[in-house]
């Protein structure tokens, strides 16, 4: 039996803290790159304009094919590093607010009781992407105007005009104050961070013997078709409540009908950055609020009834 008895709202309201925690960490992360690229917007003219230093007139080729890494080198030094560090430094306070879900059952888990290697691989994963992301949409695309430049037998000035307003079209170099902006960059932050807090529950769940996910969260206009599915799901006769067993990708798809599930709902929840709390409580909790199951002769799988 848990310690104590929260309340629904008391469950969304934790859910929304988690989720408000995520935002503000991401915020922060975010704060730090648009630094970076700031500074990486004239480091990058210089670095160009130094490639094509010495010539007599356009460059072969072969004298700037390593421009790439010279541009990637000056993203680290305008702060690229910076801002994976605090990428990385994101996660704990994730963790610890997910780890917080628990304390209303009257639980204080120790989140070294986990597998927190797991949590560590799952984390340079993301970071992995995250500078990958970076060199896809800053990196690659100049080195790419760069060769194609000198390609085009276009003079040097021409080349360099041309990288001016190809960065400003993209955001590197910004105007008027306004900061550099990637909705694919927040999205992979915020999603980074929600796996990892919900990586934590499900694994904190399992220790505590918790067998039944409660899916909450918006069901509105912009509301997924999956989610929607499992935020109504009344199968035990109360909306959202899943045995642990059942709250599968394979088995969710089967019941819709569809594939619209592509990974483990319990680390994604419906998709790729999904705003929906995946929690956990008791079989005995849910039993209390209207959750159907037989107990017969697999009564002692469910102990806390």
């Amino acid at each position: 039996m848990p310690r104590k008895q929260p309340t629904e709202k008391s469950l969304i309201k934790t859910g929304k803290q988690l989720e408000l925690s995520i935002v503000r960490t991401g915020g922060h992360v975010l704060d730090s790159v648009q630094k970076a690229v700031r500074r990486y917007g004239p480091m990058a003219i210089t670095v160009i304009e130094d490639a094509f230093q010495g010539f007599g007139g356009v460059p072969r080729v072969s004298e700037v094919i390593d421009i790439a890494d010279q541009l990637q080198r000056a993203l680290v030094d305008a702060g690229l590093d910076e801002a994976a560090r605090d990428f990385r430094r994101g996660f704990a306070p994730v963790r610890q607010a997910a780890n917080k879900y628990f304390e209303q059952f009257g639980y204080k888990p120790s989140l070294s009781s986990i597998d927190v290697e797991s949590l560590n691989a799952l984390a340079s994963f993301h970071e992995a992407q995250f500078l990958d992301l970076f060199d896809r949409r800053l990196v690659q695309p100049l080195a790419d105007q760069v060769i194609n430049g000198v390609i085009g037998l276009r003079d040097t000035d021409t080349i360099v005009s041309s990288l001016r307003n190809f960065m400003d079209e993209q955001g590197i170099i910004t105007r008027a104050g306004v900061g550099f902006t990637d909705p694919q960059l927040e999205t992979l932050v915020h999603d980074a961070y929600r796996r990892q807090g919900r990586q934590v529950k499900a694994e904190q769940a399992n220790r505590l013997n918790m067998q039944v996910i409660w899916f909450q969260g918006p069901d509105d206009k912009i509301t997924s078709e999956q989610c929607q599915f499992m935020l109504n799901y009344d199968a035990h006769g109360v909306p959202g409540m899943w045995l642990d067993e059942e709250f599968t990708a394979e088995n969710i798809n089967d019941l819709m009908n569809d594939d619209l599930l592509k990974e483990n709902p319990k680390l994604v929840g419906g998709h790729w950055n999904c705003r929906h709390s995946v929690n956990y409580i008791p079989l005995s909790y849910a039993i209390d609020k209207g959750f159907q199951i037989d107990l017969d002769e697999n009564a002692e799988d469910y102990a806390d009834v």
